[in-house]
């Protein structure tokens, strides 16, 4: 039998196939934590391409980030954004996927192009989302299901582990209304994205995935409830300079604090430039002034 010189490789194919690729990944994983690696970064890519070619069945130039000059392909946030768009794709990422999606996608991106410490767990809680992501869309807008091209074992294993999951977030919840937590005191996980994050007796800890994370308080407004990452520096918005390899705040425009929560972002930083167009214009008023008499 010849072998073939070509391979035909669509977008959609292309999509399964590293979703196949990616499933296989996972199962492994579990005994070879370090396939874990690669079972974020196929997956990913089988979402980019499904997502693609979504945009392709629009209409064919919509894969290209500049359609008037059709030579790079979008990426993935871009083909997201095009396709949420009422005018291109209409269809609708709630903010809990853009969210989820975003962060697999900062996670593939810190496996592909930086030193970085991959979390087991969080790779399988991204993983299982991101991959029921993909089989909905799959099912939904590419006509398609998922297991016309996944071997039947592999399929009933992430079955099992959404199966699993879904479980823990009832008991989670379950336990949550026994003790009559507040809702402004639960916000999302930051490693299995569920909604049940407890920031209530002092507990700082999901319980879904039992995860324990640090929170901090905002200088600004005093709320409590965001963790370190989510902290916005204002060391851009300060006056600085370079001096002798290192950078030195010249002005800080009244601000005491160095970063702030993403509530306050706004509001300090039209402070700032509040603060700093009065000083030139205190600046101008004192050169007026002075420049008659020099």
């Amino acid at each position: 039998m010849e072998m073939a010189d070509e391979i035909r490789l669509t977008l959609r194919t292309n999509s399964q196939a590293f979703l196949a690729e990616s499933v296989s990944k996972a199962v492994l994983a579990h005994g070879e934590p370090r396939q874990w690696q690669f079972a974020i970064t196929t997956l990913v890519q089988s979402l980019e391409l499904a997502l693609k070619a979504k945009l392709e069945e629009i209409h064919p130039m919509f894969i290209f980030e500049n359609i008037d000059d059709p030579k790079h392909t979008i990426n993935i946030t871009g083909a997201i954004k095009r396709l949420s768009n009422p005018k291109i794709g209409t269809i609708h990422f709630s903010e809990t996927d853009n969210k989820r999606l975003h962060a697999a996608i900062k996670l593939r991106n810190e496996l592909t192009h930086a030193e970085s410490r991959l979390n087991v767990h969080h790779a399988q809680n991204s993983f299982c989302f991101v991959f029921s992501f993909v089989a909905d869309f799959f099912r939904h807008h590419l006509s398609t299901s998922v297991n016309e091209f996944l071997r039947p074992a592999d399929l009933d294993q992430i079955i099992q582990w959404n199966a699993a999951r879904k479980e823990l977030r009832k008991r989670a919840l379950h336990r949550i209304a026994e003790k009559n937590i507040p809702d402004q005191d639960i916000r999302d996980c930051p490693e299995c994205f569920e909604t049940t994050f407890v920031l209530f007796d002092a507990e700082c800890a999901c319980y879904t995935c039992m995860h324990h994370h640090e929170t901090v308080e905002c200088p600004r407004c005093g709320t409590y409830t965001y963790f370190p990452e989510e902290m916005i520096s204002l060391h851009d918005d300060f006056d600085t300079d370079l001096d002798e390899g290192r950078y030195v705040v010249l002005n800080r425009f009244g601000m005491d604090y160095d970063e702030v929560c993403p509530e306050c972002i706004g509001d300090a930083r039209n402070e700032i430039s509040t603060a700093r167009y009065d000083d030139y214009v205190e600046y101008m008023q004192q050169e007026a002034y002075y420049s008659p008499h020099r």
